[in-house]
C-alpha cells in the first residue's frame, strides 16, 4: 500500500483570541491613549511660573487662554504692543484669587494647575 505525500506543507493554526481577551486589549489601548492625551495637555506640576519669572499670555484654540515662558526685557528695552511681557508678582492656590488690578495688571488664573497668577507689565 502505497501512502500519498503532501507536497504542501501543514500550516499550524493561530491562536485565536477569545471575545474577553480583545475586549480586553481595546480597553488597555484605550486607557493607553487617554493617558497620553492627559499627560500631553495637562502639567505634570503645580505652579509652573514663580514669582520674578517673565511671561506671555496668549489667545490658545482650545482652552481660552495661555501662560509660556518669556525671557525679561533688560532695561535698554522697550515694551512692545505684539508681544507684551508680564513679571509674576504672586502666586496663589486655587483658580479664583483676586489680584489688585490696574492700567498694567493682569490677573490670569490657570484652571488645570488650580492657580492664579498676579502679573505685571515689564517696561525695559
Amino acid at each position: 500500500m502505497t501512502v500519498p505525500i503532501s507536497t504542501q506543507p501543514t500550516v499550524p493554526e493561530s491562536p485565536r483570541i477569545s471575545a474577553r481577551g480583545r475586549v480586553f486589549i481595546a480597553c488597555a489601548v484605550g486607557a493607553a491613549l487617554i493617558l497620553g492625551i492627559f499627560l500631553l495637555t495637562h502639567p505634570l506640576s503645580r505652579n509652573g511660573f514663580k514669582v520674578g519669572e517673565c511671561a506671555t499670555v496668549e489667545p490658545a484654540a482650545l482652552s481660552g487662554w495661555t501662560m509660556h515662558h518669556a525671557d525679561c526685557p533688560g532695561r535698554n528695552s522697550s515694551p512692545s504692543l505684539a508681544n507684551l511681557v508680564y513679571r509674576v508678582d504672586r502666586v496663589m492656590d486655587g483658580k479664583d484669587g483676586h489680584c489688585p488690578g490696574g492700567l498694567s495688571r493682569m490677573t490670569f488664573s490657570n484652571e488645570p494647575e488650580d492657580t492664579t497668577y498676579c502679573l505685571s507689565m515689564v517696561f525695559g
